[in-house]
């Protein structure tokens, strides 16, 4: 069966198909502009994460340095407390030897005292030979030059305390100043 229909029906058939087109269009359109306005806020979303995700290598990084730091501060600590250890020692055997010292020139000076000079000249002149009184008087030097040496070593002990006392107490400090950074 062929239907004859009539140029207003086919006009309105017409506008009709030309409305649903335009529909569809604006339909189209707004879908668009719909992926579009997602697809921005997925690249938006993707930028902000890619941003998180240099901080948190910044910060990875940033942490493994602070700790290098603190390994080395530590083995400076253990490094610089292991000095004062060695320094304390050097000290106290450096105080042990200036006081034998200090007492073997106590107990040469008072036995110095308590014989006199005399006692030294009556040697050398009561020498039954020259090459007794040379021997005699050779001894004498040697004692003499023992008792100035013995006399220099005490002061160099003294020095050598003072400077290990020193460089302790800057030990001391050089380890406070690593304790206060750490």
């Amino acid at each position: 069966p062929v239907q004859a229909t009539t140029i207003s029906d086919l006009e309105k058939e017409k506008q009709e198909l030309e409305k649903q087109k335009e529909e569809a269009q604006n339909k189209q359109k707004e879908e668009s502009d719909k992926l579009n306005s997602v697809s921005g806020r997925i690249d938006s979303i993707q930028g902000d994460a890619d941003a998180v995700a240099e901080e948190i290598d910044e910060a990875d990084a940033a942490l493994v340095e602070t700790l290098a730091s603190v390994e080395i501060i530590e083995e400076e600590l253990s490094d610089k407390e292991e000095e004062i250890k060695v320094t304390t020692a050097e000290y106290e055997k450096a105080k042990e030897k200036e006081e034998e010292q200090y007492e073997a020139m106590k107990l040469r000076i008072k036995y110095m005292y308590e014989e006199g000079n005399n006692t030294v000249l009556e040697k050398i002149f009561t020498s039954g030979s020259i090459g007794e009184m040379l021997s005699q008087a050779e001894y004498i030097q040697n004692v003499h030059k023992y008792d100035r040496d013995q006399l220099n070593e005490y002061v160099e002990t003294k020095e050598k305390i003072a400077d290990l006392k020193e460089q302790l107490e800057e030990e001391q400090k050089e380890l406070e100043a690593t304790q206060e950074e750490f």
